[in-house]
């Protein structure tokens, strides 16, 4: 695994985008030890093993002209950043959006249409109940469609590489949030 990603180039950064995705990030730090550990606020006291070097704000991001961070209010259980690669007119999320079209087997079946996002790309009914301020969490919504974006990239399924907008806006108007 290691040799697959340092073919791509030197590892300078490792970023935990939410508080639920840290589960390898201790491996990570070890493997790459070279590298600045990014957190969101709270990772500090949930994972005190970490030698967190930088909270991931939109102030302390060292690639703003890259990449944009994006902070999702409202749900601070999660705090979660997402990112837009402007040259590519890329949105990366962690867990705003789900894909998993190809989802198999009664576990998913089960729990996937209990989220509202079996073999489709949604909004889970989980990470809406995590939302305990609706009003910021659409204004944080509202900046990102304000993006340039014709593609998503997802950390639950398959990327959107056409109709990014469309589905955008289709899994905002299915959760009443545009």
């Amino acid at each position: 695994q290691e040799t697959k990603i340092t073919q791509l180039g030197r590892v300078t950064d490792l970023v935990a985008p939410n508080l639920l995705h840290h589960i390898s990030l201790l491996k990570a730090v070890q493997t790459f030890p070279q590298a600045t550990v990014w957190g969101v606020e709270g990772f500090k006291l949930k994972r005190p093993d970490v030698a967190w070097d930088k909270t991931l704000t939109e102030a302390t991001w060292n690639y703003g002209d890259e990449i944009q961070v994006i902070p999702i209010h409202g749900i601070p259980s999660l705090n979660e950043i997402v990112f837009f690669h402007i040259a590519s007119k890329t949105l990366v999320v962690t867990d705003l959006f789900f894909n998993l079209v190809d989802a198999k087997g009664i576990g998913a079946w089960i729990i996937l249409n209990l989220f509202g996002t079996y073999r489709r790309f949604g909004i889970s009914s989980f990470y809406m109940r995590s939302v305990t301020d609706r009003p910021a969490f659409i204004e944080s919504l509202k900046k990102i469609a304000r993006l340039n974006f014709d593609k998503i990239i997802v950390a639950h399924g398959q990327p959107i590489l056409t109709n990014a907008r469309e589905l955008f806006d289709r899994a905002l108007i299915e959760r009443n949030l545009l």
